[in-house]
């Protein structure tokens, strides 16, 4: 996304600020922290310049307690009960009008899963459940985010197998008490093992896809329905960095910001 445009004039009814917690300059361009022993994912609300309505970034991450999930869920429900359209993360089947008998050919090799097999072991004993089986997203919410097509064009199908398919390696359930410590391995030492694979060119261009244009698809999405009023984006918190920077470029001003606990290590 090149440029973003204003939003038209916004209504002038007064809404409630559901967010109003005051963003930190030290985790400005963070979506996830550890502060002691807390795992905790950011939600940012940002102003358009022109109307002053409310794009909420709200970052999410794939395990978490219960009461992550119940919190996440609520703040949702309370958005667009507000009027806000939810707006949320997840690739997509793509339509068969959109589909060459080739590329259909090709997306149905690869066997998605989700998961890997035995991943339900290592959760349990970290006391955590699945955003997939626990977030409760708004009656009206969409998906805005790619195609499975659009994966596979945009990283050849040998890439697109190594993302989707299920693992051939599965946890080995006698492992399980393992989980922990891993969890806390890649919580704190995630940003260092990113940095590392950014060496690799290839690595790169996937991440030019997985990010990048999912974050402009995203974007353009909210900034269109910003015209009818707020909107909340529910991403991973890989994702929030990026699109924040998009829109603090693009003149959005960010007005507030709240830390939800995922899990205590």
């Amino acid at each position: 996304m090149e440029q973003l445009a204003p939003s038209p004039p916004a209504g002038g009814e007064a809404r409630p600020h559901l967010v109003a917690g005051r963003p930190s300059r030290q985790d400005r361009h963070r979506a996830l922290r550890l502060r002691g022993d807390r795992v905790e994912t950011v939600v940012r609300v940002y102003e358009a310049p022109a109307t002053g309505r409310r794009l909420h970034l709200v970052a999410t991450m794939h395990l978490g307690e219960p009461a992550y999930y119940e919190a996440l869920s609520g703040l949702l429900a309370d958005l667009a009960a507000g009027g806000a359209a939810v707006h949320y993360e997840r690739i997509r089947r793509a339509d068969d009008t959109d589909v060459t008998p080739e590329e259909r050919a090709r997306l149905e090799e690869v066997e998605s899963s989700g998961y890997p097999a035995g991943l339900d072991a290592f959760v349990a004993v970290l006391g955590l459940e699945l955003q997939g089986e626990r977030l409760a997203l708004p009656a009206g919410a969409r998906n805005v985010d790619a195609s499975d097509v659009e994966l596979l064009r945009g990283l050849g199908g040998e890439e697109y197998r190594r993302l989707v398919a299920r693992p051939e390696v599965a946890f080995d359930e006698r492992a399980a008490p393992l989980a922990r410590p891993l969890f806390r391995f890649l919580l704190r030492h995630g940003a260092a093992l990113d940095r590392f694979r950014a060496l690799s060119a290839r690595h790169r261009r996937v991440q030019r896809f997985m990010i990048g244009h999912r974050n402009r698809l995203a974007l353009a999405e909210a900034l269109a329905a910003l015209g009818a009023g707020d909107v909340a984006l529910v991403w991973g918190s890989a994702h929030l960095p990026g699109m924040g920077r998009q829109l603090e470029r693009a003149g959005y001003r960010l007005r507030a910001e709240q830390w939800l606990t995922v899990c205590t290590l």
